[in-house]
């Protein structure tokens, strides 16, 4: 079996998605699981940078958190 994707880039992506609140909203549930999923022991710590940082609490902020995941 072969798994491949097409390149394109990000405006084209959300453009064949359709939905850009969506998309958005998956990379902002991303970025929670790089910050969170350490402390719970499902991956390593990665480094996450002061500006990705702030685009995710900015994005948290202007309601694209339908991706986040809640609990312990």
């Amino acid at each position: 079996m072969t798994c491949h994707s097409a390149v394109v880039g990000f405006e084209e992506y959300l453009e064949r998605i359709g939905d850009s609140h969506k998309v958005i909203s998956m990379l902002v549930g991303t970025v929670q699981r790089l910050l969170v999923y350490p402390e719970r022991g499902f991956m390593i710590e990665m480094a996450v940078p002061a500006r990705v940082r702030t685009a995710y609490q900015r994005l948290c902020d202007a309601g694209y958190t339908s991706r986040l995941v809640t609990g312990p």
